[in-house]
């Protein structure tokens, strides 16, 4: 596989936290010897980018976590979007928003996440010690593993709250750490994607688009803006990425989710069987013809598209299950077979840097600019632009957009009900057991036996 074309760099970058896929076996190495992968994997060039790679790597590869389909599935539960077949005591707790502490897919899901961000330390402290790596690389590398240390970082304050701030690879400095306020990692997603967009080239490294590059940087930093309120950062920020002209126009909806499709702005590679490419194309689309899916979607999102949005039929497909028809996400249309690996898992894609802006600039009163944003998504779907006197309709209008544009997308709907305060009316109207306080999740209560510095959120 591309991504994983050196073996021997990849396992000694990973040793600490995963099994690299392709190696025969895990390499464990004791804490006092961690100075192999510095100086071994960032001696050269070609090292430390299979380190890098191996970020890559573990965020789409393995069990179901953050970065390859547990946001779409377990907070489209959550929401309103999905309703599961299955009688998987656990999955339903995420659908009735009863979570308990020792749930195995949030405590998956925790320990994954920050896996992978102590993963990106080591590659920002080796790589930043390493007086081996042509200056271009390593400038490029560390502002790489930046943005993949912020995409982590966003994730978890928005799942759990405060959380623990890991930014060194020191085992004993980071197992008894405090939650850090929200605010304070913010400060530091912040940093990291302002760095990194300085530090990134606007090419991507290859023909594809596996890299972050300085737009990718961007576009999060727009996301990071727009939950913070900071709208005429988010807009400024949205803005570069939109007339850089490199994502635009739109592609037709049939190609959105193909790998290096004009939209995509980051894309990961799915690391799995030979027998899929996606997590959601393998759950979502039925096994064989007349099979269940796995997870289907409910009245309430089928409801809020308009009439003749083709994104209901070019985005949703159906299935006859004893005698009922099941409508499911069909975003990602390969399934259990045999494939070239076509469609990527796609992070970041420009239909949400102009819903960025457009909803920046209605925070702002620019209605007509607001409006312009809007439309360029709308006709893509085939919808007419709209017109609207004032801020809280066009507020309002851009966030039935995004929910019919992201609908079972990396928990979009889940974070913009919570985001702009709408998760308690919305939610207590569908779901019979919805509490405020299931819009965090709970800590695990293995991590918390662990690290007796933790404290558990309000409501578990």
């Amino acid at each position: 596989m591309k991504l994983l074309s050196s073996c021997k760099y990849l396992c000694l970058a990973a040793c600490l936290t995963f099994i690299c896929p392709g190696c025969k076996k895990f390499l464990e190495v004791d804490p006092p010897k961690t100075q192999l992968v510095s100086t071994e994997v960032f001696k050269t060039d070609e090292g430390a980018n299979a380190a890098v790679l191996g970020i890559y790597s573990a965020m789409s590869s393995g069990s179901t976590a953050l970065s390859n389909g547990a946001l779409t599935v377990y907070q489209g539960l959550a929401a309103d979007e999905l309703v599961g077949f299955s009688s998987d005591k656990e999955t339903l707790q995420f659908y009735n928003n009863k979570l308990l502490t020792n749930n195995s897919i949030v405590t998956a899901n925790w320990n994954k996440t920050y896996q992978i961000l102590l993963q990106t330390n080591i590659c920002i402290e080796g790589m930043t010690a390493s007086t081996g790596l042509s200056a271009a690389v390593k400038k490029r590398l560390i502002a790489e593993t930046r943005v993949c240390r912020a995409l982590q970082n966003f994730y978890l304050i928005n799942l759990w709250g405060a959380v623990p701030l890991v930014t060194t690879s020191d085992w004993n400095q980071n197992k008894q750490l405090l939650r850090t306020p929200v605010d304070a990692v913010y400060a530091l997603i912040t940093q990291d994607l302002e760095e990194a967009a300085a530090n990134l080239s606007s090419s991507y490294p290859d023909e594809e688009r596996l890299h972050p590059n300085k737009y990718a940087a961007l576009a999060l930093l727009a996301r990071v803006y727009l939950y913070r309120g900071m709208w005429d950062k988010a807009e400024a920020a949205a803005n570069q990425v939109i007339v850089s002209g490199l994502y635009t126009p739109l592609p037709a909806l049939s190609e959105v989710f193909l790998k290096n499709n004009t939209e995509a702005i980051w894309q990961l590679q799915p690391i799995n069987s030979q027998y899929q490419d996606t997590y959601e194309g393998s759950v979502f689309i039925p096994a064989y013809p007349g099979a269940n899916p796995q997870y289907y979607l409910t009245d309430h999102i089928l409801e809020a598209f308009e009439q003749n949005d083709q994104r209901k039929t070019d985005w949703i497909n159906s299935t006859v299950f004893q005698n009922h028809t099941y409508y499911y996400p069909y975003k990602y249309k390969i399934g259990y077979q045999a494939t070239d690996q076509p469609e990527y898992y796609t992070v970041l894609r420009a239909a949400e840097t102009y819903l960025i802006r457009a909803e920046a600039r209605a925070q702002q009163n620019n209605i007509a600019g607001a409006t312009e944003d809007l439309s360029v998504v709308r006709e893509r779907a085939g919808l007419n632009p709209i017109t609207l006197p004032g801020k809280e309709q066009m507020l309002d209008a851009i966030s039935h957009e995004r929910q019919v544009e992201f609908f079972a997308e990396w928990g979009h709907r889940w974070f913009d009900l919570i985001r702009t305060g709408k998760a308690d009316a919305v939610l207590a109207g569908v779901k019979s057991n919805w509490s405020s306080t299931a819009k965090l999740l709970p800590v695990p209560q293995s991590n918390i036996n662990f690290n007796n510095q933790l404290t558990q959120n309000p409501g578990y």
